[in-house]
């Protein structure tokens, strides 16, 4: 018959404890790691901003030459949310505004520092075109709100 040395037994035990305890540090901070790195969302309204003013200009003066300057005539160039986003079109006394003018509250609001949650992407740009062989200044203010889908 063996005899077992419960003190031995008991000093294994402890040593396992310490390695389980290592090895759940290091997955631990593996795991937080990654989940931080690739929780983080990044915030492309800026980036769509700029590429709808293009898109938009492109249908108001394709090469820089006002054709048609007309709600209707946006609305059929491009497809947009009028929840998610506001477009303000000066050109000269003529003014298009289509979506939800609450946007531009808030980018005012933003200017003057007012506390709000979350602001809309704001861009305002000035164009020059041609218009009746005529140089024309365009005023564009472009405010997207997709706050769900970016932050």
């Amino acid at each position: 018959m063996k005899i077992k040395n419960k003190k031995a037994q008991a000093g294994h035990a402890v040593t396992w404890l310490h390695k389980f305890l290592i090895l759940v540090i290091v997955v631990g901070g593996v795991v937080a790691v990654v989940t931080a790195h690739y929780s983080k969302q990044y915030d492309m309204r800026d980036i769509e901003a700029s590429t709808v003013a293009r898109n938009i200009m492109e249908c108001v003066a394709p090469n820089g030459i006002v054709d048609e300057f007309s709600e209707d005539a946006i609305r059929d160039c491009m497809y947009f949310n009028e929840q998610e986003i506001y477009i303000n079109i000066t050109l000269k006394n003529d003014n298009i505004a289509l979506g939800d003018e609450f946007l531009f509250a808030l980018c005012q609001a933003e200017k003057e520092k007012v506390k709000v949650k979350y602001y809309p992407s704001c861009l305002q740009e000035e164009y020059y075109v041609l218009k009746n062989n005529e140089d024309t200044k365009i005023d564009l203010f472009l405010a997207i709100k997709k706050v769900e889908k970016n932050l």
